[in-house]
């Protein structure tokens, strides 16, 4: 009875040890096939974003990038050209325009590299100037404030608008530097 017993947990066992080299196989399969489809696999095993949706990651960030440029460059001829038709605008908005024209310039420069590279690390790390460049900007837009708004409450509201958009820049400026900074370390000891 015992024989019988041992005999029929015996056979379970090699049915269940053929069943997981099935089972392997077909994993290895589905893996193959998975990767035939286009999914990238990681080093590890890890399944990573399918090649076909990274390709459009990066053909948004190209089309933002040219939508950028091409509305930049119409920002900068408007700016120079028109400035003087708007009604709010003094004289003192020449002393910020060489400041605006900068940062423009270099926001210009930083899409016209996004469009063509597309390492996320370099595409981090080429913000930063762009970033400085627009501190920058906005600070002299609040120092120089050539605005002629007749309302206090508004010039007060436009005044604390340019403080929030400094310190959110700023505050972005050094989340971006310290993601640099960790991925630049990360791939040295990799």
């Amino acid at each position: 009875m015992q024989k019988k017993k041992t005999q029929k947990t015996e056979k379970k066992d090699s049915h269940s040890e053929k069943n997981s080299k099935r089972v392997g196989k077909e994993d290895v399969k589905k893996k193959k096939t998975r990767v035939e489809e286009g999914e990238i696999i990681g080093k590890k095993g890890e399944e990573k974003v399918p090649f076909w949706k990274e390709r459009e990651a990066t053909c948004s960030k190209f089309a933002g990038s040219c939508f950028a440029v091409f509305f930049l460059i119409i920002f900068v001829i408007l700016l120079n050209t028109k400035w003087d038709s708007i009604g709010f605008l003094n004289d003192d908005f020449t002393k910020w325009l060489p400041f605006a024209n900068v940062a423009l310039g270099v926001s210009i420069a930083t899409h016209l590299f996004l469009i063509f590279f597309s390492n996320k690390i370099l595409r981090s790390a080429i913000q930063i100037p762009m970033d400085i460049m627009n501190i920058v900007s906005t600070f002299a837009l609040y120092s120089i404030y050539p605005f002629d708004i007749s309302s206090d409450f508004l010039n007060t509201l436009f005044k604390i608008s340019l403080i929030f958009v400094i310190i959110a820049t700023i505050i972005g400026l050094i989340v971006r530097g310290v993601k640099v900074v960790a991925a630049i370390a990360k791939t040295s000891t990799e």
